[in-house]
Order: C-alpha cells, then sequence, then structure tokens
C-alpha cells in the first residue's frame, strides 16, 4: 500500500463517472465486519485498520519466522539424540521342509551426535537470525506508517466529500429561496419571468451536482469500510476548524536515516554479509563426535553397550559447490547495499517532496478562506443591492455560483492540507506510538 493507491484513491472519489459500489469481502481470516456505534475520530478508524490489515499480520508471521530461524541455527551447536532399532530377516527354505523366514539379528541403540567446529557456520547464522528479526520487526513497523497514510487519506477525503455535499445542500436551500423570492416579486411585476427560469436551471444543476456528490461519498465510505473493516456510519475530525502546524524542513530531513524502511534495508544487508562468512565455512574442517548406546545387540558380535567416535572432515575438493555459493552470497550483499543506499536516497526525496507539498498548501489554504469569507460578504451585498435595484438577477446568481465554487474549493484545500500532513508524517517515519493510535494533528 504505497502513493499509488492514494492517488488512485482521490482520482476514483472525484471522477466524472458514477463508481461502482465496492464491497468490501471477508478476508482469509474471517474477521467479522461490525457496524460503527457512533462517529470514529481518525485514530480509531486506524486502529480498526491495525485489526483488519491482512498485511501487518504477514509482517507479524515473518518475524515470529526470523526467531524460528533463529532456533534452526542454533540447533547446530545443541547435541542430536536418535534411537536406532534394526530387525534383520533371511530366508531359510533351504535348509529343509520345516525352515522359513526367520530372524537374523537385532540392534537397539541410542545414538548421540554433537558437532564440535562447523567452520563458524552456526555462530554466523544466529547472528543473520538475530539481524533477520530486527529487519522484519523494523519492516512491520514501516507497514503500519504506510497504513496509516492510506488510512488519513481515506478518513479526510470521506470527511471532505461530506462537507462538498453540506455545500451543495446549503446553495440548494439559498437557490430554492431565490426562487420563491423571486416569484413574489414576478407577481408583483417586478422581476421579469425569464428571471425565475435562470435561476430554476441553476437549481437543477446543483440538485445533479448533488448526486453526484452523494455518490462519491458513498464511494469514499466503501474504501475507508475496507480498510477498517468496520461499517462507517460517520466519521468526525477532532481537530475540524485547525490547521496542522509544521516545523523546519531541516528537522524533517535530519530523521530520514532513522526510518523504519531504511533501517530495515541495512538490517537485511547485514543479513547477507553473515551469509557470507556462513557459505565460506564450506571451507574448514568439520569436527563432530558420535556415540552410541546399545540395549541390545546381535549375539555375533560383541557385548559392548557403548562406544564413541571422533570424526573430523577436511574438504579438499568438492568442485565449485562451495565456490558459487561464496560468490553468489558476495552479489547478494552487494546487491542489499545497493538497496540500502537506493532506500536512504528515497526517504529524503520522500520528506522533501512531502515538505514541500504542505508547505504550498497551508498558505493556498489561508488564502482560500480569506477568499471565502469575501464571496459571503458579497453574497449578502448583492443580495441587499437587488432588493434595491442596484443589481439585476444574474449577478446575484453571479454572486451565488462564485460562493459555491470559492467554499467548495476551500474544503478540498482544507482537507487535503490534513492529508499532507500526515504524508509528511509518514514520510519522516519517526512516529510516536500515541500518534499512530490517536489523532494528533
Amino acid at each position: 500500500m504505497n502513493r499509488c493507491f492514494r492517488l488512485l484513491l482521490i482520482a476514483l472519489v472525484f471522477s466524472g463517472f458514477r463508481a461502482t459500489t465496492i464491497k468490501a469481502e471477508e478476508n482469509a481470516a474471517d474477521k467479522t465486519v461490525v457496524m460503527a456505534s457512533k462517529p470514529l475520530t481518525l485514530g480509531e478508524c486506524y486502529h480498526l485498520a491495525l485489526v483488519q490489515s491482512e498485511f501487518i499480520a504477514i509482517d507479524a508471521d515473518k518475524i515470529k519466522e526470523a526467531q524460528a530461524h533463529f532456533l534452526q541455527a542454533l540447533s547446530i551447536m545443541m547435541p542430536h539424540v536418535a534411537f536406532f532399532g534394526q530387525q534383520d530377516w533371511e530366508d531359510t527354505s533351504s535348509l529343509g521342509p520345516s525352515s522359513g523366514v526367520a530372524a537374523r539379528s537385532v540392534e537397539n541403540r541410542f545414538n548421540f551426535t554433537q558437532t564440535l567446529f562447523s567452520g563458524f557456520k552456526a555462530f554466523g547464522a544466529m547472528k543473520g537470525s538475530g539481524l533477520e528479526k530486527e529487519q522484519r520487526e523494523k519492516e512491520k513497523r514501516r507497514a503500519e506508517e504506510l497504513l496509516l497514510a492510506d488510512v488519513s487519506d481515506s478518513f479526510y477525503l470521506f470527511i471532505q466529500v461530506r462537507e462538498d455535499l453540506k455545500s451543495y445542500q446549503n446553495i440548494h436551500k439559498v437557490l430554492v429561496d431565490r426562487i420563491k423570492e423571486l416569484d413574489e416579486r414576478e407577481r408583483l411585476g417586478k422581476s421579469r419571468p425569464s428571471e425565475v427560469v435562470t435561476t430554476r436551471s441553476q437549481l437543477y444543476s446543483v440538485e445533479a451536482d448533488m448526486e453526484l456528490a452523494k455518490g462519491n461519498l458513498e464511494l469514499a465510505r466503501q474504501i475507508l469500510e475496507f480498510l477498517t473493516g468496520t461499517d462507517i456510519s460517520d466519521c468526525v475530525d477532532s481537530a475540524k476548524d485547525e490547521l496542522p502546524t509544521v516545523g523546519e524542513k531541516d528537522s524533517y530531513i535530519s530523521k530520514a536515516t532513522g526510518r523504519s524502511d531504511v533501517i530495515a534495508t541495512q538490517k537485511a544487508w547485514g543479513v547477507a554479509k553473515q551469509n557470507i562468512g556462513v557459505q565460506e565455512s564450506g571451507y574448514l574442517p568439520e569436527v563432530t563426535t558420535e556415540g552410541n548406546y546399545y540395549t541390545r545387540r546381535p549375539s555375533y558380535i560383541r557385548k559392548d553397550q557403548w562406544d564413541i567416535y571422533l570424526r573430523v572432515k577436511i574438504p579438499i575438493f568438492e568442485g565449485t559447490e562451495v565456490f558459487g555459493a561464496v560468490k553468489e552470497a558476495r552479489l547478494q550483499a552487494h546487491e542489499a547495499e545497493l538497496e540500502f543506499q537506493h532506500t536512504k536516497r528515497q526517504a529524503f526525496l520522500d520528506i522533501r517532496d512531502a515538505y514541500v507539498r504542505i508547505e504550498t498548501a497551508l498558505p493556498r489554504t489561508l488564502a482560500l478562506k480569506k477568499a471565502l469569507e469575501e464571496a459571503e460578504k458579497s453574497y449578502e451585498l448583492q443580495k441587499d443591492e437587488y432588493k434595491m435595484n442596484l443589481v439585476n438577477n444574474l449577478e446575484v446568481l453571479d454572486a451565488i455560483r462564485t460562493l459555491e465554487d470559492t467554499r467548495r474549493t476551500f474544503i478540498a484545500a482544507f482537507y487535503e492540507t490534513k492529508r499532507y500532513f500526515w504524508q509528511l508524517k509518514v514520510a519522516v517515519g519517526q512516529i510516536a506510538e500515541d500518534e499512530l493510535r490517536n489523532e494528533t494533528v
């Protein structure tokens, strides 16, 4: 779930075509979709999304896989105990008519094996699995941060479309009142019939826009429900009239190297370097000790109850298998290093881009807020001046349209700024736990 998803989300919500209703399917874990009993905040939506997300659950399993890899590496250094039982049969039919199949020998023993030296393979594998666990933890953390970006985008898109619909409803009421006033003025001979027709045309246009806004609201609701696994009745912005504040650019950029995905790729590089040592262990001798304790042995063998062996394996020539494995491990380590360098550079770029977006959006939103205030004043003045016959009906309708367009543009800019704020925080990556669980704009 990345930026492409968010761009697609925005494109779907604001497209001019009626979108097909998206139904959230039950996921493989058979999670139950419940109905929210109250309007949800951003923090509550995010908490529900964490529980719902299959990607977070997969990352959690990967952490457990890394722990399992550590246990596998540890087993190289631990003793192995096994029980062996052997029963042999032979055909004795050639010995006489009373002969057939008879047991020839029986052997039961406990076998003990301990690796004393394996070329530091176990130590390298254990250290690598520890780095892998840290890598998976950082990857899970980054997935949670990216999920926050997706949820905040969906959350504020839902509120934006809802406020957009309210704006249409307000304009609709104004036009209805306007038509009533024009009907009365026409009856008194103070207004022309064409003025009423023109106003009705604008009213019907607004009604068409309202229907489109209702469809967009339902689409935004369904996307948010897909992320949270909850039927959303409504959402509430706990900082409804407040714009976010941001600090200096350098304070954000300086945190780029501490972002979770950057650290994760650095740990992956460390895992790859440890694997070089594991593969180079194939050049070194392997020393093991093995012992047996017999509980039963064939009669023709000595009755000793135990024996111990010390085995030393010195590789002399095994083809090019080890050489190829070492070369592959070194190339994989180089690839992991390049991936780390790329991710680090991408982190700096993400933060710079996110900062530029919100740095531009904040003054634009403040300017649109002032424009909205002036548009409201202009409409009130035009309405009063029309009553005094200083302006005509077309000028009043133009003031209404300007007010409508300005209000909707401001609403879009306002919630776009809030989305940019959370995108900046996710781009930085170092989000406190309370910020992940609760809305703190």
